[in-house]
């Protein structure tokens, strides 16, 4: 007899499973365990050599050029971020629970070197650079030359893995007896190329990039939908893998021909900060970034509103959010040295601009941020760092959203009459 209960259990369970399982999500394929390093050539970003590291979800590498693919070097970080679980419902009836994640990117783009004349002695280069980069000359400060930074010789990447949890990767890129490439004819003349002669004796830039991943509980929304339009109604906790990427830099210029007595140098770079073109329905605040300064002074910059582009903000660092969540930051030069003596510089923000890009199959929208770091006359070595964190959650696998309540009409005789002979078997037993 102990056959026939397993077989009355089974289809007792059976039918049970056919009313209420309709219910049950299945968590879906685990995050990939392993960190793969990619190099060689690209035609992102305007195209180059490359060396990336590539984790589950994301990437984050550098971009740069040879003397057989000009370009300039692009600091990037892509990943995805986890913006909650969406319902969606057809009336009362719950059609599929799914988890919505978005892209982001972070990018860095150092471009030029510029020697320019610090006519206010204020140690900051105060002119303004338009959004298609030339230079507004209106103000005292004004570019005599310089170069762009086009072609680098790469030392070879250094990569320690930690367990499959933390990789580190560092390498030196090399340009060597640079020359002038950029010059100014007169105070308010336009900016001409020109092949000069050699302006330092060696620029290097040394790369230092780490990733670590860590599962973490999660706090998410929980978004309500009905005919496409999600609202928010809660929130969710969820165990998920937290990627975070942390990348230093420094850069040192030896020996650079300054051509006069109050000549500088700054180093130009844009920040750039977007996301999916698609996340509008999901975010309502998009992509934003938040300034801070010594003063102390704080001004909040959001890529979907008008930016102010003639105002000077001075500061060491700036935060980013998506939706008002920090999601990283990046730090400027705070640990220079210029001849052996310590010295610290502030960063100037010479222009902000709403941007659209492509990278890889996606495409983004966002804002970037033109800034500056000027330096006095002599060897200088400095250091940036750029932070970014990225989410990942194993989706849900809808195998049918129908709610138990909704069909159980049809199955209550079955039910009955199945566990009613299950009992009678029990009793001669």
């Amino acid at each position: 007899m102990k056959h026939k209960k397993i077989v009355m259990t089974l289809a007792f369970y059976a039918v049970f499973m056919g009313i209420f399982g309709p219910l049950c999500f299945s968590a879906g394929a685990s995050a990939r365990e392993e960190f793969v390093v990619n190099k060689g050539e690209t035609k992102e970003f305007g195209g180059g050599n490359y060396v990336e590291v590539e984790f589950d979800g994301g990437k984050a590498g550098i971009v740069y050029g040879t003397g057989q693919l000009p370009n300039h070097i692009t600091i990037y970080s892509e990943g995805e971020r986890c913006v909650g679980e969406v319902d969606t419902f057809d009336g009362s009836r719950l059609l599929k629970k799914e988890i919505i994640s978005l892209k982001t990117l972070v990018t860095q783009e150092i471009e030029e070197i510029i020697e320019f004349r610090d006519i206010n002695n204020n140690s900051r280069f105060d002119s303004l650079i338009e959004e298609d980069g030339t230079y507004n000359l209106s103000r005292l400060d004004y570019p005599i030359r310089g170069l762009k930074i086009t072609n680098f010789i790469a030392g070879v990447p250094e990569i320690v893995k930690v367990n499959g949890r933390e990789i580190s990767l560092g390498f030196t890129l090399f340009m060597l007896r640079p020359k002038e490439n950029l010059r100014w004819n007169d105070i308010k003349g336009k900016m001409m190329d020109v092949s000069g002669k050699k302006i330092a004796d060696k620029i290097e830039i040394d790369f230092q990039m780490n990733i670590t991943r860590k599962k973490e509980g999660l706090e998410l929304p929980r978004y309500h939908s009905t005919e496409g339009s999600p609202q928010r109604d809660g929130s969710i906790i969820m165990e998920g893998e937290v990627f975070t990427v942390s990348l230093h830099y420094s850069y040192s210029i030896e020996n650079w021909n300054f051509r006069y007595p109050d000549s500088r140098l700054f180093v130009k770079m844009k920040r750039g900060m977007f996301m999916e073109e698609r996340s509008g329905e999901f975010v309502e605040r998009g992509i934003y970034a938040n300034i801070t300064t010594s003063s102390p002074r704080y001004m909040e910059l959001n890529g979907f509103e008008a930016l102010e582009k003639k105002r000077d903000i001075y500061g060491r660092s700036l935060s980013f959010f998506l939706d008002g969540e920090k999601i990283g930051k990046m730090v400027g030069d705070t640990v220079s040295v210029v001849d052996g003596e310590n010295r610290s510089y502030i960063m100037v923000l010479s222009g902000q601009y709403r941007k659209n890009i492509a990278f890889g199959e996606s495409g983004y929208e966002g804002f970037e941020l033109v800034t500056t770091s000027a330096y006095w006359q002599g060897n200088i070595s400095c250091g940036e760092s750029m932070t970014a964190s990225f989410t990942s959650v194993s989706p849900f696998e809808v195998v049918d959203a129908t709610p138990p309540w909704s069909v159980v009409a049809p199955f209550e005789v079955a039910f009955v009459a199945i566990y009613a002979v299950y009992l009678s078997y029990r009793r001669r037993d």
